[in-house]
């Protein structure tokens, strides 16, 4: 390959990269601004066009990512034979599903010069003010409150959670990039965070609440025994201090109105009883291992389908049934509890559709990601995320959110390595 083929190749992927920022994070808006729905689904069919063109690369790339890409495709094959899922499921469950293990592996393979970087690194900023400046616009100008409050995500189902972690985790990266804060930097941070206030995006808050915990755990383990007491000691106070002020204060109140702890513990009670409600509808004990089928219990595409009556989708009537068992309940219907407690969320959808297995391969996943980033804890906290955010919704199958992780990630790996 000649030097001005080498230029054009490398502003190729730069590029390719920069559109695939408006696909993600503008298509919404485009749509709402008059091109056709579909263009929110653009995204799946550009990488899908941009993995194929990388193949050949991909292929060569020696990773055991590669090797878990192709067991993953494995198991949503078994999966859709054994449950006699059609086609169609099975290609549109795999683009979704297997989104972030394709853009990890696209991400791998390019070779982008760091100056690059540092500019992806300055547009994902960019865009997270723009996306705070028009939630800011929604609330404050044309009184759009709370879950009205959509930032770029318009008419999203939950855009105003979306919003809120978009920009607050970019908030996140800005703050912990370098071992000094600018002052710049601090207040960006800070006006970026306040899209959760503007959003009262509660998942948000309580995502996060629970990744630093698990990050405390994780971490302990590495410790000697000293240490290992010493945070062990901190944690039990810390708990305790938490159960007094939510006992005696109105702090779970912030996060579902009219509720005590009692009540939010029957909450995540009946949120687990979906697993439950899925093991009823087991044919086989195979169906443990491979689940009921792509799209056939409480995934994003299983929500999807009925939205989509002109495509030949198989579906299941236990999505039905969910959705019925949910609405019986006050606490786990949205209208009248919080959708903390839904019954709908990654890791159900996941053992759902694609059993145990399923489950098991994007464990795998988040592990291989946090081996590769472990010389930055604020990576490790990003990559728990996904899995935090998965006990509460199907966060991990919303574009918007997995790209920003991915891309983080991305910018992260490439920058620290850089700066080693």
């Amino acid at each position: 390959m000649n030097i001005i083929s080498k230029i054009q190749y490398s502003n190729f992927k730069f590029y390719s990269i920069i559109l695939l920022f408006f696909l993600f994070y503008f298509s919404r808006l485009a749509v709402y601004l008059g091109l056709p729905n579909f263009t929110v689904h653009l995204h799946y069919i550009f990488i899908l066009i941009f993995f194929c063109f990388l193949l050949k690369d991909i292929i060569q790339y020696k990773s055991n990512l590669n090797l878990l890409f192709y067991i993953y495709l494995l198991v949503i094959s078994f999966s859709s034979f054994f449950n006699l899922v059609n086609f169609l499921n099975f290609f549109t469950y795999t683009l979704i599903l297997l989104e972030p293990l394709i853009l990890c592996l696209i991400f791998y393979v390019i070779r982008i010069e760091v100056v690059d970087i540092k500019k992806i690194e300055k547009l994902l900023i960019y865009i997270a003010i723009i996306n705070t400046i028009v939630s800011y616009i929604q609330y404050f100008i044309l009184g759009l409150k709370q879950d009205d409050t959509h930032g770029i995500f318009i008419n999203l189902g939950a855009a105003a959670h979306v919003s809120g972690f978009f920009s607050s985790i970019v908030a996140i990266h800005l703050l912990t990039k370098n071992l000094r804060i600018t002052i710049k930097n601090f207040f960006i941070a800070l006006f970026l965070i306040s899209t959760i206030l503007l959003g009262d995006a509660k998942q948000v808050i309580f995502g996060y609440l629970i990744s630093i915990f698990i990050i405390i755990i994780m971490y302990n383990f590495k410790l000697n025994f000293f240490n290992k007491i010493k945070n062990l000691i901190l944690i039990l106070i810390l708990v305790t201090l938490l159960i007094f002020v939510i006992k005696y204060t109105d702090l779970v109140r912030y996060f579902i109105p009219t509720m005590n702890i009692e009540i939010f513990l029957e909450g995540i009670s009946e949120k687990l009883k979906v697993f439950n409600i899925i093991n009823q509808y087991h044919s086989s004990s195979i169906n443990f291992f491979l689940g009921l089928g792509p799209g056939h219990s409480t995934s994003r595409l299983a929500s999807m389908i009925p939205y989509y009556g002109n495509f030949n989708f198989s579906s299941s009537i236990l999505t039905d049934y969910v959705l019925f068992i949910q609405n019986m309940n006050y606490l786990t219907r949205v209208s009248t509890g919080s959708s903390i407690f839904s019954l709908y969320f990654f890791w159900g959808g996941i053992y759902g559709d694609i059993g145990f297995f399923g489950l098991i391969c994007y464990l795998i996943f988040l592990l291989f990601l946090v081996n590769q980033n472990n010389l930055d804890k604020i990576s490790i906290f990003i990559i728990i995320n996904i899995f935090s955010f998965g006990l509460i919704f199907n966060w991990p199958e919303e574009p918007a959110f997995i790209f920003t992780i991915t891309i983080l990630l991305y910018i992260r790996f490439n920058l620290i390595h850089e700066q080693k």
